[in-house]
């Protein structure tokens, strides 16, 4: 409540929150506090998420990006001399 007697919008977004939550929890027949772990590591794991494609977009732009706008035909040519030179490398032993 603020000085003037009317409720402040965080307030009533805490309490609608909390009422929320408590369904959940009941709903589920889990203690509130471990809904909210297991919310907090669902969050924490996303983040993670998050943080390794951006890593993994760092690294596609600095290698000079994904040939998308090729056409097709020159696409499957470079896919064959990559898996030819794979090929060459695994069993150049052999």
């Amino acid at each position: 409540m603020t000085e003037k007697g009317v409720s402040n919008d965080n307030d009533y977004h805490s309490e609608e929150l909390y009422q929320r939550m408590h369904a959940l929890a009941v709903a589920e027949q889990r203690e509130l506090s471990s809904l909210l772990e297991q919310l907090i590591a669902a969050r924490e794991q996303q983040s993670q998420w998050n943080t390794t494609l951006n890593a993994l977009q760092t690294l596609i732009r600095a290698s000079g990006g994904l040939p998308i706008s090729r056409d097709d035909e020159t696409l499957v040519e470079d896919l064959r001399q990559a898996r030819a030179a794979i090929f060459a490398a695994e069993y150049a032993h052999l």
